[in-house]
């Protein structure tokens, strides 16, 4: 039996709670490494949120051991400034649990036009101007970036 999206982010983010608790959810819906629906599920939306939904950005992010308390930093410090892009709907920065240096971060939008916008925007360059400075110095000084991603965007086609 399929769940709804709503379903699928209840028992996911019970579960994510549960990690952080330290509680054994063996017999969760969730499976571990089915990182899509880990990351939809600790969106933690509204049910009027999640209905507009259409487009969700993924990057996946692996830091260098030197460079993870800077990049934590960042995004604890963040201007905040995607919040007011039209279109947005929620982000999260998660961590992994098994490679505490691999970061997904994930935002949600109502359509795929709408994130790009905002990546065209002069508000997506001063946001991300700080980690975009520290990977210039990086290339200037020969060292290798402090930071790789791997970007993926999905569409909703159901919840």
């Amino acid at each position: 039996m399929k769940m709804k999206l709503l379903e699928v982010l209840s028992v996911v983010l019970i579960s994510a709670m549960a990690v952080v608790q330290g509680v054994n959810m063996s017999n969760s819906t969730a499976e571990p490494d089915d990182h899509k629906a880990a990351v939809l599920a600790t969106a933690a939306v509204t049910k009027d949120e999640a209905a507009k939904i259409g487009c969700v950005a993924i990057n996946e992010i692996t830091c260098a051991k030197s460079y993870q308390e800077r990049f934590e930093k960042l995004f604890k410090s963040r201007a905040h400034a995607i919040d007011k892009s039209p279109g947005f709907v929620g982000m999260r920065v998660l961590q992994d649990n098994k490679k505490p240096l691999t970061y997904l971060v994930m935002s949600l939008w109502e359509s795929e036009d709408a994130f790009h916008r905002w990546t065209r925007s002069d508000e997506f360059r001063e946001g991300h101007k700080r980690a975009f400075k520290d990977m210039a110095e990086a290339s200037g000084d020969g060292q290798m970036p402090p930071m790789t991603s791997e970007f993926r965007t999905y569409k909703v086609i159901a919840d």
